[in-house]
This record gives structure tokens, sequence and C-alpha cells, in this order.
């Protein structure tokens, strides 16, 4: 009975470190998504780690590891379930290759650290078990995930070679071991590493679903079901994230928030001559000249036939941010609309605000300066670019 139990907490255990880890993966995703520059609701599945993302969750991976392989759930004197080589497994399928490659390298790294110190001598069976175990397990699994679009298939290869190298190893070890129920013993092993398997895979898996589906509504609820830009909401939250991480960050930067105002011009007579169905195509096919023109994610219908462009001047000047945006107004000019269905001319109208990025910096204010040079810009004769000034508005 307490051979049960022992192996029952072992088995809640083993469990625990490895959920956890992975939920710190996640929620490390998650926190990225947040403070960060938004994603866009279509490309959210492609999303990926960032390369130091990956390199910071191997290593920590690489210590739950190191943690599993002091926690085992032991079967007998000779047996013990290892899990940790279940946890490269998945770290090198729903992670990275990298986070996988760096988990075992993490691992091996304290696991020899600590060998050594109980004074093993590096030639010990204890300290080559280590490094040939996992890095054959690194191997396997590498292959085993080359393919993802066939996931069961990948799980039972892993788990079919994992259990033919278990019974290789007992077999090396008959001669040596004086209690001949391996046999049974080595079946309760399979059961376990199989059982956890399932678990683990099926815990992963849910989480995965879970935290996409947040994901997904929140985006979706801030998403424009037209032109599947950001809404007005999304642009209140992005800036404040936006202003709330420069605020916290311990180096004070000089860079310049831009924003623009983009209006259609003339677009309620285009609506009214060819109807609401082709003002809507028109609308899209201007918002997908938008996304390929701007490089950028911070592009919001703000209603109607208004668009608004949020740009941090970091990569360009403020002034080149000017010329590229003069540049886009020029090009739509020049762009015929609908070529196949209803070829229509269109011009815009933008009104542009820029200013160093403070704590004191607000949205509304923004908004309404640029608004300001936005009017100019249609006073002035439509289809140009005015930028907004304290004393007055000059047309660029």
């Amino acid at each position: 009975m307490d051979r049960i139990e022992s192996i029952i907490s072992s088995i809640t255990v083993n469990i625990s470190i490895i959920f956890s880890s992975i939920l710190i993966m996640y929620f490390n995703i998650l926190k990225r998504i947040v403070n960060h520059q938004p994603i866009d609701l279509k490309h959210f599945n492609k999303m990926q780690m960032t390369r130091s993302t990956r390199i910071s969750s191997g290593f920590i991976f690489g210590i739950s590891c190191y943690l599993l392989s002091i926690n085992g759930i032991q079967i007998d004197a000779w047996q013990k379930v290892d899990t940790r080589y279940l946890l490269i497994y998945f770290v090198m399928y729903y992670a990275s290759t990298l986070s996988g490659f760096v988990c075992g390298l993490a691992f091996m790294t304290i696991k020899s650290a600590v060998i050594l110190l109980h004074g093993y001598p590096v030639m010990s069976v204890e300290f080559l078990n280590n490094l040939i175990l996992t890095s054959c397990t690194l191997v396997i699994a590498y292959i085993c995930t080359r393919n993802k679009t066939m996931t069961w298939r990948n799980n039972l290869i892993f788990l079919i070679i994992l259990f033919i190298v278990r019974a290789i190893l007992i077999y090396m070890y008959i001669p040596f071991i004086d209690n001949q129920s391996w046999s049974p013993n080595l079946i309760s092993y399979y059961l376990i590493t199989g059982g956890l398997f399932i678990i683990i895979y099926t815990l992963i898996k849910s989480t995965i679903r879970l935290i996409n589906s947040i994901i997904t509504y929140k985006l979706s609820s801030q998403i424009d079901n037209l032109t599947s830009l950001f809404n007005r909401s999304a642009l209140v939250e992005h800036f404040d994230a936006l202003t709330t991480r420069y605020s916290y960050s311990k180096e004070k930067t000089t860079d310049t928030l831009t924003i623009c105002i983009l209006d259609l011009d003339e677009f309620k007579e285009i609506n009214d001559s060819h109807g609401h169905a082709i003002g809507d195509q028109l609308l899209a096919e201007f918002t997908d000249l938008m996304r390929n023109y701007f490089d950028t994610n911070y592009l919001y219908r703000f209603g109607g036939d208004e668009f608004v462009l949020m740009f941090v001047n970091g990569r360009l000047e403020t002034n080149e941010v000017v010329q590229h945006v003069q540049k886009f107004v020029e090009n739509v000019e020049q762009y015929l609309f609908l070529e196949k269905i209803k070829p229509l001319k269109l011009s815009i109208s933008v009104g542009l605000v820029q200013e160093p990025i403070t704590e004191e910096i607000n949205l509304q204010t923004l908004l309404s300066q640029s608004d300001t040079a936005l009017y100019s810009a249609k006073g002035n004769g439509r289809n140009q670019l005015v930028i907004y000034e304290e004393k007055k508005d000059e047309t660029n």
C-alpha cells in the first residue's frame, strides 16, 4: 500500500512540474502579446516565439528536467520512470526545435555538474548515462517532430523507441539484478510512462486550445468585420499599452509618436452613385493597399471611411515618416480600384500629428489635433497631407 501511495505521489509531482513549466511558456507568450506590438488576428496562429523567448524557455525546461530526474517514479530498486524524456519531446514538439535543444543541453550541464560535485568520475556509468540517454532523446525527438502534421504517429513512434531502449537497458542490467521480478515491473514502467504521456499530451492540448480561445476572443472583439483592421477600442488599448511600456522603461528614449487620420475623399458620393456593396469592396481594397504599404500592425478603421495609423518613430526618422505617408497619398491617387468590377479612381486626405512620447502624452488630444489637420486638408482642396502645428496648419 505504501509503495502504491509513493508511486501516486511521485506521478502527481511529475505532472505538476511538467504542466507548470508548459504554463510558464504560454503565459510568457500571453505577456508578450499584451505588452508589445499588436498581433493581427489572421496571422495569430502563424505567430512564433522570438529567438530570445525560445532560448529562455529552453533554460526553464532544462531546470524542470533536472527536477524531474531527482523526482523519478520509483518502481523497484532498479527501475525508475524518468519523465524528463517526455518533457524534452514535448518541448521539441510544441515549443520549438531550438527550445528543445537548449532544454537538453541545459539539463545535461546541470546534471553533469551535480554528478561531478558528488565525486563521480567523468567516465562513470551515471555520468555517461546522463549524456548518452539525453542526447539520444534529443535526436529521437527531433526526428519524430520533423513532420508535425501526423501527431499521433509521431507520438507512437517516440513511445515505441523509448520502450525499446528501456528494454535493451534492462536486458543489459539483468546479469547484475538479483531480484528477477524485472519483467512485471517493466510492464509497470510501460503502463506508467504511456499513461503519463497521454495525460500530459491532453493537458498541453487543452491549455493550447484555452489560451488560443482567449486570445482569439480578445482579438475578435477588437477587429473590424469588413476590413479585418483593428477598431477604435483596440486603438485605445494599444495606445495605453504602448505609453505604459515607455513609462516603465528604464532607458528613457526620445522616440516620437506619429498619428495619422486618413479619410477617403468624396466617399459618400461613391456610395450614393454606385451602392453600398461597391463602397464596401472599395474599402476592403483600400485596406489591402494600406496594409501592404505600411510595415506596421498599428492600423485601425476609425469608423465609416476614416482610418488611423500609428507609428513609433524608431526605425524611421520623423521626416521620413511624413515622406512615407505623403508617398502613400500619391500612390492612392494613381491607383485604379475595383479594376475588374467597377474601375474607380480615389484620393485621400490625411491629418498628421507628431509628439514626443512622454508620460503626459494623451490619445484624445492627438486625435483631436490630427482631426484638425485633416479638416485643413479637406478645406484646402483634398488629396493632400497636412501636418498639425500649434499656431497654424500648413499644407505639406
